[in-house]
Parts: C-alpha cells; structure tokens; sequence
C-alpha cells in the first residue's frame, strides 16, 4: 500500500518549503539545522512503519538506494552551501549550486521510484519514502556544515564565533 495523495501533496510541501528556506541567508540555527531533519526522518518512519512486514526485497532495495542517494546528494549540498561569517554569527545558504545539487537529487530520486515501481518496489515510493530521503539530506547537510564552520553540535540557538 502506497501513501495517499493528501501525505504526498504533504512531502512535496514541506520539500518546496525547506527549499525556499535553504536557498534564502539564514543565521546558523542549531534548532532548525538539527531539529528540522530529525523531525522529517521521524515522520518519515512513522508513515512507513506500516510496511515494516510487507517489504520485499526489491523494496528494501530501493529504499537503501534512494536513501544512498540523499546522503550523497546532502554531503554534495552541504560541501556546495555558501558560508557567511557576520560579526561573530554564522549565516548559510545553499545559492544556485546548491539548487542545481539539489534538482539532480530530486531527478535521480525520481528515476530511481519509477525504476522501483516498475521492478516492484511499490511500498518505498510514498511520502514516507520521501520525508524519510529528505530528512537523511538535510541530516547529512547539516553534519558538513557543522565540520565546515566548526560549530559544535549543540542545543544552543544560533552558532556564534
């Protein structure tokens, strides 16, 4: 059983949005940088737990790879992201690179769910499947940004060096 269009129509805004998000100068804020993706992952999980016992292998599969793919694409992102030091507060944005890294993110994601769908993988190419994908991105992002900038990871609301 695939998500619904109301989950899909869902994943594709909260894609749009954090996007639109990404793309604008944003103070390093370890709330959204950590919690944002943490909370799409564990979204993502929770509208797939219901395929936890009917997931073939050729689903497996293809979630391992789309998940893969966005952990590269995030480490991509993160490398790409353009880094702003204003007084002694960090502020990040991924420009038009980051964009292009992203765009070929969401191509490849989605060759690889039609490639899935027709082999089979039905049950990883919902909604679910996408937060969780998105989620790892962001995730993965965030963890290059952090080495970059030399930002611990932390509670605190906005980085300062």
């Amino acid at each position: 059983m695939t998500s619904n269009p109301i989950n899909i129509a869902i994943a594709i805004g909260v894609v749009i949005y954090v996007v639109y998000r990404r793309m604008s100068w944003n103070p390093w804020d370890n709330k959204e940088i950590w919690g944002g993706p943490l909370t799409l992952l564990a979204i993502g999980l929770i509208q797939m737990r219901h395929m936890a016992k009917g997931l073939s292998g050729t689903d497996v599969g293809f979630l391992v790879a789309g998940l893969a793919v966005s952990l590269l694409g995030g480490a991509v992102m993160g490398a790409v992201t353009q880094i702003d030091r204003r007084g002694d507060t960090i502020y990040q944005r991924i420009g038009w690179l980051g964009l292009g890294a992203w765009i070929g993110l969401l191509v490849v994601r989605g060759v690889l769910g039609v490639i899935g769908h027709f082999a089979g993988a039905t049950q990883t190419s919902g909604g679910g499947a996408i937060l969780l994908s998105l989620g790892a991105n962001l995730l993965t992002m965030s963890l290059v940004l952090a080495v970059r900038t030399g930002t611990p990871i932390t509670s605190g609301s906005t980085a300062r060096h």
